[in-house]
């Protein structure tokens, strides 16, 4: 193992995998009228989206890190693979969609 180093990152270009899909992401106000709770709250939705027609496949929507686990756990089920800068970017993505009033997706 090598000695600990801090090393400063510049922009990186971006590498497209090989699983032939993509994800949309929004951020989604849910107003919600129960017996005791009324108001409105803040979840992301997540679209799984293919390459090759533009069609989705499958969608999830709730607080970012559930949909996060859900949408790795569904991909992984269903065969597709995904690199590790998707996943990161995926989680980044969801992460700033909660906490940005104005998301727009990178």
């Amino acid at each position: 193992m090598t000695a600990w180093e801090l090393k400063e990152v510049t922009r990186m270009a971006w590498t497209q995998d090989s699983s032939g899909i993509y994800t949309l992401i929004h951020r989604v106000k849910v107003a919600a009228y129960h017996q005791d709770v009324k108001g409105v709250y803040l979840k992301v939705r997540l679209d799984i989206m293919t390459c090759d027609g533009d069609e989705p496949i499958q969608s999830f929507q709730g607080l970012g890190n559930n949909v996060r686990m859900r949408c790795m756990k569904w991909m992984e089920d269903n065969g597709y693979h995904i690199s590790t800068e998707h996943a990161g970017y995926i989680g980044y993505e969801l992460c700033r969609a909660m906490a940005n009033a104005n998301y727009v997706q990178d």
